[in-house]
């Protein structure tokens, strides 16, 4: 975030939101995460206690500095409290949203016995990083719609291979790639899609809540498809899709 602000001519502040978070290690709370979809019991109430608590750090900056854009970031149960509470800010003050692990992901693109995704084509406009092509929905259910269409182009999804929170894996015990985002650039990945849609000006402040580094981010340069894998028959064609590759402090200009 130093080197985007810094860039961009924004000055900026993170803060990591503070609510009783619950965990799901425990079998009873993930029993009544699972049935309620994440809306009941002790882990509803501590997401619930999550977004009513965003919502009042919201209101009151908004108060006091109206010219507060705001990038928000959101890892695996935090990513509910983001989804939900996002829906009362301005869009215009949204710069991005950033969901990693999403219990409630939602790819209509992975569905079926021949998903479109696998074929690279009808993806989701927020589908930023999901090598898993039948990745379709989250452990605890599907959020629709995912984002309300002022967000569309600021919102993005990760989803890591092997991560049953997400989806990309049916297996509560294949969930190895749930705790690797931090492992995996994905950082500055997101950091690079927030600076992509900053407005070149100075004089404002960029509030970045959760998923952000204090330390300094070095030149990365990742080469990504929208998918690792596609199922294509014989004589089948698929579209192969390189947007989610990045350069961070640089523009790519060519794909071979």
């Amino acid at each position: 975030m130093a080197k985007v602000s810094k860039r961009s001519g924004y000055s900026y502040r993170i803060t990591d939101l503070e609510y009783p978070a619950v965990s799901v290690s425990s079998p009873l709370n993930a029993l009544g995460a699972k049935i309620s979809g994440g809306k009941a019991f002790a882990f509803g109430r501590s997401v619930n206690a999550g977004i009513n608590n965003l919502k009042n750090y919201y209101r009151s900056v908004a108060k006091s500095c109206t010219g507060t854009k705001w990038v928000l970031g959101g890892y695996s149960q935090g990513a509910l409290v983001v989804a939900q509470a996002v829906d009362i800010f301005s869009a215009s003050k949204v710069i991005y949203v950033g969901l990693f692990g999403d219990p409630w992901t939602n790819l209509p693109e992975g569905k079926g016995l021949l998903p479109k995704a696998c074929y690279g084509r009808n993806l989701s406009s927020y589908r930023v990083y999901v090598p898993s092509c039948r990745t379709h929905s989250g452990s605890l259910g599907a959020k629709d719609p995912y984002a309300r269409d002022s967000l569309l182009g600021k919102y993005g999804l990760w989803c890591n291979k092997n991560d049953y929170i997400c989806g990309s894996s049916r297996r509560l015990s294949d969930n190895s790639g749930h705790t690797k985002y931090a492992q995996k650039n994905e950082f500055a990945w997101m950091a690079n899609m927030v600076e992509k849609r900053l407005p070149k000006r100075s004089g404002s402040t960029l509030k970045s809540l959760n998923f952000a580094q204090e330390e300094e981010i070095d030149d990365i340069t990742e080469a990504h498809f929208t998918s690792e894998s596609y199922d294509i028959g014989l004589e089948g064609t698929a579209l192969v899709d390189a947007s989610p590759s990045f350069s961070l402090g640089h523009e790519i200009v060519e794909y071979q």
